[in-house]
């Protein structure tokens, strides 16, 4: 009786579908809507050589240059939702929403939330000569100016 089991499992084994290969099978895209050099570019420069170098398979960062960084987004929103293709967002994106009614990308519609990449502190500066002791004194100093300052 077990020899009759074991060939009937042999059995099913040989008409079982061939595994498909493990992901990634193809290069994986890193879409960078900002021109090389800048601070999501800083990150995703260096993420696409460890998804490289840990999955064994192509990865690429692709920047957009100053002109172009516009049409970056639709594009990385209208590619394929294959799990190869993957847009750098940064909290611009979230601003832009609020800002311009007629964006032709949705981020909640067309991209899904993957993870945190880098969390990066702002800070705030003035001229050395300022001596501005407190940040709260700030506003109205600017206030002051002759030039409108942002």
């Amino acid at each position: 009786m077990k020899i009759l089991k074991f060939a009937l499992a042999c059995a099913r084994a040989a008409r079982a579908p061939p595994r498909r290969r493990a992901w990634p099978s193809k290069p994986v895209t890193l879409v960078n809507p900002f021109a090389p050099g800048g601070g999501v570019d800083a990150f995703g420069r260096p993420l696409s050589v460890i998804l490289s170098k840990n999955l064994g398979s192509s990865s690429s960062s692709k920047t957009w240059p100053a002109p172009a960084a516009r049409s970056a987004r639709p594009s990385a929103a209208k590619r394929r939702a294959d799990g190869y293709n993957f847009f750098l967002g940064a909290v611009h994106h979230t601003i832009a929403e609020s800002l311009y009614t007629k964006l032709p990308y949705s981020l909640e519609k067309d991209f899904v939330p993957i993870t945190v990449l880098a969390y990066v502190p702002n800070v705030v500066v003035d001229a050395p000569e300022a001596h501005q002791p407190q940040l709260d004194q700030g506003p109205d100093r600017l206030r002051q100016r002759p030039i409108p300052a942002s």
